[in-house]
């Protein structure tokens, strides 16, 4: 971890064996590898803990290379990049108006499983926990941490911060893109794009994906698209959000993705020249999310899990279909020999 002189501290964390698409791999005391994050996993396979079957299209932790998997109840505690100071302990059981997950704001959502450090007062959801943050830092009591949050479109952030959630700046006014800093100090919302953090972004950036350096730019849209795309990363990006462009080459890139490139610079600087005047960095606190939209969210995350129950169900038919359909066409092969 870097000091920089200011009262703030930067510290980077690079992709390796410890992650897995994006999303971190949980320390856990029970196995001697890290455990990731498992949507799919083998038919028949138990739980280490409880020795009861993972059900079909669950979720769970586990390591691929041993056959080890756990129910997310059956964790008890887990180490996680996000809060590396303390284990997390695991919960079921019902979330107040107050006390929702500190990256995704979710609330008010009964029978999830959570993820506590009672020390720190911080609070995570199940989707959460595994995100990897690439960098942090600390300015004025707010604790940082990066956020992607095109690593999963059916994850609570996703859904919060493009669907049904505050999509916009506190610092500059302009919605977020796929990447941002989120605060983890607890009952914060607080967060900001990569270009409002408080150090001096360059207004010119040279990237690895492209041989013209970028520059700063407002926002772009491609005449005649209805869909835009970062050139650096090819993820979708808003045409309402300022860029990093290289004109003479149609090089259009997220701004996130760009100071990415250019942030082990900008601190080594800072730390170099801790008096520099920085831009502004004035967050006013957004408020608690109304009791109302909780309502009405858990609504229609209720019906959500209704629905998925319903996908499963047909699924299951069309599985079935297909089954009888290979044993029909077998036979007829046959009959017909």
């Amino acid at each position: 971890m870097a000091s920089t002189g200011t009262g703030v501290w930067v510290v980077a964390r690079t992709a390796g064996e410890n992650t897995q698409g994006g999303l971190a791999k949980l320390g856990h005391p029970s196995h001697s590898h890290p455990l990731a994050f498992c949507y799919k996993y083998p038919d028949g396979v138990s739980c280490q803990e409880c020795g009861q079957p993972l059900p079909p299209g669950g979720r769970a932790y586990g390591c691929e290379d041993c056959g080890y998997y756990l129910h997310f109840p059956c964790l008890r505690e887990v180490h996680s990049p996000l809060h590396p100071q303390h284990p997390l302990i695991v919960r079921i059981g019902q979330w107040g108006h107050s006390d929702g997950c500190q990256i995704c704001v979710n609330g008010t959502l009964v029978g999830l499983i959570t993820f506590h450090c009672e020390p720190c007062n911080l609070r995570l959801c199940m989707d959460c926990v595994s995100l990897a943050p690439t960098w942090r830092f600390e300015h004025e009591g707010h604790h940082f941490v990066s956020i992607e949050i095109g690593v999963r479109e059916d994850s609570t952030i996703s859904r919060f911060y493009r669907g049904r959630g505050i999509r916009d700046c506190p610092v500059c006014g302009k919605r977020i893109d796929n990447k941002f800093f989120k605060c983890l100090s607890p009952g914060c919302l607080n967060f900001c794009h990569f270009q409002c953090i408080p150090f001096d972004v360059p207004k010119s950036i040279k990237h690895l994906y492209h041989y013209h350096p970028l520059s700063f730019t407002e926002p772009y849209a491609e005449d005649g698209r209805d869909e835009h795309y970062c050139d650096a990363c090819e993820e979708e990006r808003d045409p309402k959000v300022p860029v990093y462009r290289c004109e003479d080459c149609n090089f259009t890139a997220h701004t996130s993705c760009a100071i990415s490139q250019v942030l082990p610079t900008l601190i080594a600087e800072r730390e170099a020249n801790p008096w520099t005047v920085s831009v502004p960095f004035c967050i006013d606190p957004v408020g608690p999310v109304p009791d109302e939209l909780n309502v009405k969210i858990e609504g229609l995350l209720a019906q959500e899990k209704s629905l998925m129950k319903d996908l499963e169900r047909i699924e299951a038919e069309i599985e079935e279909m297909e089954k009888d359909y290979r044993i029909y066409a077998e036979g007829r092969t046959e009959h017909d020999m």
